[in-house]
């Protein structure tokens, strides 16, 4: 008897149509359905809920779904909609989600609510109501099976048994003991005298440093800027080596006005003065070189360096 009411209550619940609640729609130009596959589950066992509008073509211009609430005892899964094209000027919307029932009886299961928003103001729709019979998970026979008897309390794990307190004692003892070992066994070695390392010149450094520069070819790589950038340091830093050395960081014109105070005679002092400038001009990208120039500029720091070599005492390192 119930089975034959939930079926005559799910064939009245598809063949129903939804009243409108927007101006311009018509009852019998609007028919939905809704379904629930299959009609009886357990309790919490997720059922396929599907869901049709079919309509005339122009009828629903902008039809968007609303995921139903969850809440209560009903709970949903996602929605999946798609539009068929029929024949005729008919189409068909529909849908397709998961519902599960947490309610032990004849569940209510309330129609998915559908908007048009193509007309002012929307038009609220839902699709018909269905019934789902849920039943329990046990059934009368399982209140009859045979339990078993209670047991006594479980032992402890093994890590809550080990005596932490002791082994981390152990631990601290035996670092301690290797640690003494150690430090008795190093007394007895004999301690290895320090080689001194005769530091190179400073001219002897500026000349690798440029020897190091030319198998880079910068210049063949169209590198004008880094280029001029290590042949500045190079020079410069000889140039502080020597006796009459200049201060570290002055500018180009600071050193400039420098040179002519020191030794060096006033056809060297122009020479690096120009060949700060022109290195200057390819840093920051206004000026302009080639190849044979760059090359000519390592020649010209090359043979500044071998001639002042004499002057420029043993470097205590060499420079990064």
């Amino acid at each position: 008897m119930r089975a034959a009411f939930r079926i005559g209550v799910a064939a009245l619940a598809m063949g129903a149509a939804v009243t409108s609640a927007g101006a311009g729609f018509a009852a019998a130009d609007i028919r939905c359905r809704a379904s629930v596959q299959p009609g009886s589950v357990h309790l919490g066992e997720p059922a396929r809920y599907r869901g049709s509008v079919v309509y005339r073509r122009g009828e629903l211009t902008r039809p968007r779904w609303v995921p139903p609430d969850s809440a209560g005892s009903l709970a949903w899964g996602p929605i999946v909609a798609r539009l068929g094209r029929g024949a005729s000027g008919i189409d068909t919307l529909r849908i397709e989600t998961t519902v599960q029932a947490f309610a032990l009886g004849d569940v209510p299961v309330p129609g998915v609510v559908f908007v048009d928003e193509g007309v002012a103001p929307p038009a609220v729709r839902h699709l018909p109501v269905t019934t789902l019979h849920v039943m329990s998970v046990l059934t009368a026979a399982d209140s009859n099976a045979d339990l078993r008897g209670v047991r006594g309390p479980l032992a402890a794990p093994w890590w809550e048994r080990v005596p932490w307190a002791w082994v981390l004692a152990g631990l601290l003892v035996a670092a301690a003991i290797v640690w003494i070992v150690r430090r008795l066994r190093r007394r007895g070695r004999p301690v290895p005298t320090p080689v001194a390392v005769p530091a190179a010149d400073a001219a002897t450094i500026a000349l690798r440093r440029l020897a190091e520069l030319r198998t880079r070819r910068l210049p063949e790589q169209d590198a004008y800027g880094a280029h001029a950038l290590e042949l500045t340091a190079i020079l410069r830093r000889f140039l502080e080596s020597t006796a009459v050395a200049p201060r570290p960081g002055q500018t180009t014109t600071e050193l400039a006005a420098w040179l002519p105070e020191t030794s060096l005679a006033a056809g060297d002092a122009e020479q690096v003065t120009r060949l700060l400038r022109g290195w200057d001009a390819l840093k920051f990208a206004r000026g302009t070189s080639n190849p044979v120039l760059a090359h000519q500029s390592e020649a010209a720091v090359e043979a500044f360096v071998r001639a002042h070599s004499n002057s420029a005492p043993p470097a205590r390192k060499e420079a990064a």
